[in-house]
């Protein structure tokens, strides 16, 4: 049987991001087992066959047995109480018992399960700050809380209740270590969360090495872009900004439209000018495409720019695959961006930017940079160093094992 610093529990609410199987990916490699634990979908063809899989659902839960217990009532009313301080009106005793409850309920089939594998102590890690990774840190001191945040789950400004995640501080105090992807997100958490800065870590994630994109042997750019088109990713925008530009210029787009976006409209209004009145501009929209075959469209076409033109983010993964590759980013400065993107990798712009400015830099670029192989290795020198993979796992690995020598 594997000690229990050879095995790992995995929990994330499900597996559907490239990115995501990659840390799975990753954890084979470094773990002699690995368990998942997910409570949404997964497919099932991509877990590895050393993995275990455990599915976790709400099937048993019923609202009104967990009004029975009042154990935490305390709790509930002091989130209730600094919803109504923050503004708040909009979570009632009632909502904010019935997120505690489901998670509690969470904890309680996690634990099951755990016991029911053998399991009685060692690592879980949480690839997500979301309920799955609350409901873990209710599981008793034999087991280490290790908790991911990112951007999405980290930065309470972006949540719909006034800036509030509930719980966060309870969860952060019984958790063992959080990590975060971002400098800006570790240091947003140590200062919102001062008391327990020591448990809060910087642990970016990474990329593997799929080789160098090609030079370019044409007169026009080519712009790339990757992500889901809903109204943070703002591809709406990159389509207004082209309209000013005056290069020759092919925009390819990868990503799929997301169900009721509300810039869909104005994207498809900014398409159809350009195709009426931009000769200069081409568009490309290819749509979803798997990882592995956007890895091989950056190792065979040229890529003159990566351009991310969003709302919000944490430490873009896109932009990492980019700057692999010797790609060169124009991206606003949100999130952690501005670690990835600096004046050795491309290009920030302000999250409120004019689409005339960003225009003119994509048409400067278009003279000073494109055809520099010196530059472009030297974007993929800073990914070397920053981003890479392995390089980063063996440091995620280290500050885990090291919770065995305390």
């Amino acid at each position: 049987m594997s000690k229990p610093s050879d095995t790992i529990c995995f929990l994330i609410e499900e597996l559907k991001s490239s990115f995501e199987y990659a840390e799975l990916t990753m954890l084979v490699s470094g773990y002699a087992k690995v368990y998942v634990f997910v409570t949404g979908s997964v497919d099932k063809s991509k877990i590895p066959a050393n993995v275990q899989l455990i599915e976790l659902d709400f099937k048993d839960y019923s609202y009104l047995e967990s009004l029975k217990s009042i154990s935490y009532a305390p709790l509930v009313i002091w989130e209730y109480f600094t919803n109504i301080n923050k503004g708040n009106k909009e979570r009632t005793l009632l909502s904010i018992y019935s997120e505690l409850s489901r998670t509690r309920f969470l904890a309680k089939k996690l634990e099951v399960h755990l016991n029911e594998l053998g399991i009685r102590s060692g690592i879980l890690y949480s690839f997500w700050f979301g309920m799955l990774a609350n409901a873990s840190t209710f599981l008793d001191g034999t087991f280490y809380k290790v908790i991911r945040a990112h951007g999405s789950d980290l930065f309470e400004n972006r949540m719909p209740h006034n800036g509030n995640i509930p719980f966060r501080g309870y969860f952060i105090r019984k958790s063992t270590l959080v990590l975060s992807v971002s400098k800006a997100g570790t240091s947003y958490l140590r200062e919102r969360y001062s008391r327990f800065s020591k448990k809060i870590h910087y642990s970016p994630l990474g990329t593997r090495d799929w080789g160098t994109n090609p030079s370019n042997n044409s007169d026009s750019l080519t712009l790339v872009s990757c992500a889901h088109i809903r109204n943070i990713k703002r591809i709406h925008k990159i389509a207004e900004t082209l309209f000013y530009c005056n290069s020759n210029i092919n925009w390819v787009h990868f990503g799929t439209v997301q169900e009721g976006d509300p810039t869909l409209k104005t994207l498809e209004a900014n398409l159809k000018r350009l195709k009426e009145k931009k000769p200069n501009i081409t568009v490309d929209l290819r749509g979803g495409i798997s990882n592995e075959d956007l890895m091989k469209f950056y190792g065979n076409n040229h890529v003159s720019l990566f351009i991310s033109l969003s709302e919000t983010e944490g430490v873009p993964v896109s932009i990492m695959e980019a700057i692999s590759f010797g790609i060169p980013v124009i991206a606003t400065d949100v999130g952690g961006c501005q670690e990835i993107i600096c004046e050795q990798t491309g290009i920030l712009v302000a999250k409120d930017f004019d689409c005339v400015e960003v225009a003119d830099i994509i048409d400067k670029y278009a003279i000073i940079f494109d055809k520099s192989d010196e530059r472009r290795q030297s974007i993929k020198n800073f990914w070397l160093h920053n981003y890479e993979q392995q390089n980063n796992f063996f440091n995620f690995k280290t500050l885990l094992s090291g919770l065995y020598r305390h």
